[in-house]
């Protein structure tokens, strides 16, 4: 599964359709209520606790919250970017990479990243 970036973001959350396809219980009773960046307000359907997410070697638990229609699987917020100490390293050629630290282990890996396109 990809992820889209954005630090803008104060959540992680995934599509609906997604989270059918990971076949995981969400809870309904954490749901929150939210503004896009077309100023939309609209609420999540809750919230799954605890998803397990790997990324080569480090694992980590995120709380995702689901969202009835998005343009991506899965948006990864701050809680995201925080919780691995996120570095963005912008290269000369236009690439970008981000160096992410295991909050247990103190693994640090980078990983390359690709345009997102809807």
């Amino acid at each position: 599964m990809h992820g889209c970036l954005d630090s803008g973001s104060v959540l992680v959350a995934m599509n609906y359709n997604m989270w059918k396809d990971l076949k995981v219980p969400y809870y309904p009773d954490s749901v929150i209520n939210m503004e896009s960046a077309n100023d939309r307000a609209s609420s999540t359907l809750g919230c799954v606790h605890n998803l397990c997410v790997t990324i080569g070697p480090i694992s980590l638990f995120l709380q995702v919250h689901i969202v009835c229609k998005s343009p991506f699987n899965l948006l990864l917020g701050q809680p995201f970017l925080t919780l691995l100490k996120c570095q963005s390293l912008d290269l000369l050629n236009g690439d970008q990479q981000l160096m992410l630290t295991c909050p247990n282990t103190t693994i640090t890996i980078i990983i390359p990243t690709q345009n997102w396109a809807p």
